[in-house]
């Protein structure tokens, strides 16, 4: 699929995704930049190969103060072509890689850990 479908498909489903959050949340959620890349560098995450990350949550999360440069503004970093992939290419399910992959780099905005997210299931 083209990139500019894929950013469609993907911007589409965030903005569904905020649709459906409670107010209280979503308006804080809004505050988050969404940044559509196609994959992730070893600089976006030393730890993991390139390509290799879904999405990245960056910047300051909710309730540690308001950002002073542009490195703490939060935003979630989404890789279309690893999401594309990961979904086998199938349009349906990368629409729920999408959402799953936005949903737990909210939740890092949040304050959320690993196992709070895997207990909201979204691991």
């Amino acid at each position: 699929m083209e990139r500019v479908q894929l950013e469609a498909i993907a911007r589409r489903v965030v903005e569904s995704c905020l649709d459906g959050l409670p107010d209280d949340v979503a308006s804080h959620a809004r505050r988050v930049a969404v940044v559509l890349r196609d994959v992730s560098l070893r600089s976006d995450h030393p730890d993991m190969a390139p390509g290799e990350l879904l999405g990245l949550f960056s910047g300051l999360a909710y309730g540690e103060g308001e950002p002073r440069t542009p490195d703490e503004m939060p935003r979630i970093t989404l890789f279309l072509n690893t999401l594309w992939e990961e979904s086998g290419s199938d349009p349906e399910a990368f629409e729920e890689e999408v959402e799953t992959t936005f949903l737990h780099e909210l939740g890092h905005y949040l304050g959320w850990d690993e196992e709070d997210l895997e207990e909201r299931g979204l691991d």
